[in-house]
């Protein structure tokens, strides 16, 4: 085919296909000699004169790269030329001698107008010109329509300089990915795990949300690599795992030009995109929480929820074909369908660390949306809250030991507020010397990685209520254990578990709640599930999280530790052990401790050696009747301990995390489940046979 000429003519090789509510013409170009992009003068030839009869918001050039145009505005100017050029009157009277070749010339001289703009993107000057003294009527006519071709031309030309942005994606992704273009500046750049790609976090200049910018390698390899991708991919293979199939078939193909290592990523890259498109790719971002694919996916950008920064609009654009497309896939996995009978899904895909969850019509009045719920990849640890500031090394220490000593506790506050992964925190905290059992309906915890470290974990699954019942039954048989209650959606569940703990009285349960107070929390537990009062009082501790937004991004704090006294009636009592002041971003000792204020502080926020040393002097628990904590004094009697001695490991408790996470600066790892591990055992280890103690905190420390 020569390029232009049969193309220009005739719009073979274009489809007009709809794009959600758009319509995007389709140029497949695989046959074609030209460059496949909109610089080139022949392909914009090619493209844009069959579009003078046909409706378009944008264009699609498929090669190996396929090139995304959005030129609504343009396309829509471009096609008024046509009635423009079909009013014959325009071309002048044709009334004399000789008039029709003056009328066809004038008709080539306009066509050539429309090439010669599309070849140049320069506005062309044509001039009217008589033959006699009987033309000039007729030529001024003809000088008036020129002159109104060449304002739609100058139109023409400010829209393309506008709106022309070329957006390459490779032709096994699903989504186009748009660059930042707008004014602002970079607050934070990083890379994917596992050097999968790059990501800038930007303000902008002209909107408060935030602009999360990925930028992936596969949309840059050169195009003969990609032109050796899709040869593979084309190409026939028997085997049922998809990605060494196409391994082999790169190997024979390009073995000569490639290293293997190359041709090996490469094919990884293609069997990660079939099967589940972008999604991979965010995964690998530790700091996202959250996606959202709205509906329609084509005209709104996805949206993600980052740690830091919160809610940033994506340049990431995806269509309705590739949620449905994925849906089939996930629904086939757990054996169930997405259509108009069954218009959600929700599905775990484990190997993503992905929650996802899908909707279409009827649920929505139109189109598909989907939101995802990202997992950290590892265990959360509290020396991991401590590094980030959301919880104080004392208040750590305090909360940790209650735990370890048989305290329930209830961690609760608004969605994104860290409950969950709080709750998870205090399992390593609880140690491997006691047998931990976990409630979930979805793998939120990370059972298997506690289990490779040598924790005692059971996971179980929540599934209907009656058998669930059982299942408690033969854990209050099965010893004695702390349990953990992740976000569990049936309120049967969380009952019985709540329930079955509570008539056992020396159950342990932590458990996480979406409440945004102590009172929601009662309401909760009384009123909306229907247990007693007396269930409430066997919660111990209450602990409120929340979010905070600010210049610097998202912070989550720890913002109170509340104990629940037992000697109410009506309402619940509380003794307000730890209180958030949001001015100074401190959690303070409030009715835990008696002492100086200013040592009070020293030791919540960073304790030293020689202030944990002769803190026990200065200090002391605030005794009940005075608005203190009744569950130490209960804890201290059942162990038949001193305290002063719970007050000496809970400070030597708070002086060793606090160098675990200094420590850390040089060797990240340490803050991470199995570091954490390590460092606990031969610290608690240390202490069960030396006592707590600067002897044994200096043993630990040169260990």
């Amino acid at each position: 085919m020569e390029k232009g000429e049969v193309m220009g003519k005739t719009g073979q090789g274009m489809k007009v296909e709809p794009f959600g509510p758009l319509l995007l013409a389709e140029v497949e170009c695989h046959s074609c000699s030209g460059k496949a992009t909109l610089s080139d003068p022949s392909c914009r030839e090619c493209v844009f004169l069959p579009l003078l009869e046909r409706k378009a918001d944008g264009v699609v050039l498929k090669h190996p790269y396929h090139r995304l145009y959005s030129l609504s505005s343009f396309l829509e100017e471009w096609r008024s030329l046509r009635p423009l050029l079909s009013e014959q009157g325009m071309l002048g009277l044709g009334r004399g001698k000789g008039c029709m070749d003056c009328l066809r010339e004038r008709r080539r001289m306009v066509e050539d107008t429309l090439t010669s703009f599309l070849r140049t993107l320069e506005v062309p000057h044509p001039q009217a010109k008589g033959r006699g003294k009987g033309c000039l009527e007729c030529t001024s006519r003809f000088t008036l329509f020129l002159k109104q071709l060449e304002g739609k031309y100058r139109s023409l030309l400010s829209l393309w300089r506008k709106d022309f942005h070329e957006i390459p994606r490779p032709f096994f992704s699903d989504c186009f990915i748009l660059p930042f273009r707008e004014r602002g500046r970079v607050l934070e750049e990083y890379s994917l795990k596992g050097g999968r790609g790059k990501v800038r976090i930007h303000e902008r200049e002209d909107s408060p949300l935030r602009f999360y910018e990925l930028d992936l390698p596969e949309f840059h390899l050169p195009e003969e690599t990609m032109e050796l991708l899709e040869e593979a991919f084309l190409e026939e293979t028997e085997m049922e795992d998809k990605e060494e199939g196409w391994r082999r078939i790169l190997l024979k193909k390009g073995g000569g030009k490639y290293r293997g290592e190359e041709l090996e990523r490469l094919s990884s890259l293609l069997s990660s995109w079939t099967s589940y498109g972008i999604l991979e790719a965010l995964s690998r971002d530790e700091h996202l929480t959250d996606f959202l694919f709205p509906s329609p996916p084509e005209l709104q950008p996805v949206r993600v929820i980052h740690e830091r920064w919160d809610l940033c609009e994506t340049g990431i654009h995806c269509s309705t074909s590739f949620l449905l497309s994925l849906a089939a896939r996930l629904a086939s996995r757990v054996g169930t369908s997405f259509d108009e009978v069954r218009p959600q899904l929700d599905v775990e895909v484990e190997e993503l660390g992905l929650r996802i969850f899908l909707a279409r019509d009827p649920a929505l009045w139109k189109g598909v949306s989907m939101a995802v719920r990202k997992r950290r990849e590892k265990t959360w640890t509290q020396p991991l809250f401590l590094l980030r500031g959301s919880l104080t090394p004392l208040a750590s220490s305090f909360l940790s030991w209650a735990v370890r000593n048989g305290a329930s506790a209830f961690i609760i506050g608004e969605v994104g507020s860290a409950k969950t992964s709080l709750l998870e925190s205090l399992l390593p905290e609880v140690g491997r010397e006691h047998h931990l059992i976990c409630f979930q309906d979805t793998p939120e915890l990370h059972v298997e990685e506690l289990a490779r470290c040598g924790y005692s974990v059971e996971n179980v699954r929540i599934g209907r209520p009656e058998e669930l019942e059982k299942q408690i039954e033969a854990f209050l048989r099965g010893g004695p254990a702390h349990w953990f209650i992740a976000e569990v959606r049936s309120q049967e569940a969380v009952r019985a578990a709540l329930g079955a703990a509570a008539r056992r009285g020396s159950q342990p349960v932590v458990s996480s709640f979406h409440a945004r107070s102590r009172r929601e929390m009662y309401e909760l537990i009384c009123r909306i599930l229907g247990l007693s009062p007396a269930v409430y009082k066997h919660v111990d501790l209450v602990v409120g999280t929340a979010r905070f937004r600010g210049k610097e991004g998202t912070v989550r704090r720890v913002v109170e530790v509340s104990e629940v006294r037992k000697e109410w009636k009506e309402e619940p009592e509380y003794s307000d052990l730890f209180s958030y002041d949001r001015r100074k971003d401190f959690l303070f000792p409030l009715s835990l401790l008696e002492g100086s204020e200013r040592l009070l502080r020293r030791l919540s926020f960073r304790p030293r050696l020689e202030e944990v040393r002769d803190a026990a002097k200065h200090l002391r628990f605030l005794p009940p009747e005075e608005g203190g904590s009744e569950l130490v004094p209960s804890v201290c009697r059942r162990e038949g301990k001193e305290e002063g001695e719970a007050l000496k490991e809970i400070l030597w408790e708070a002086l060793m995390k606090t160098k675990l996470v200094e420590l850390s600066s040089e060797d990240p790892s340490l803050l991470e489940l199995e570091g954490v591990t390590r460092c606990y055992g031969k610290y608690f280890s240390l202490v069960r046979r030396e006592g707590v103690g600067e002897k044994t905190f200096r043993t630990w420390l040169r260990w």
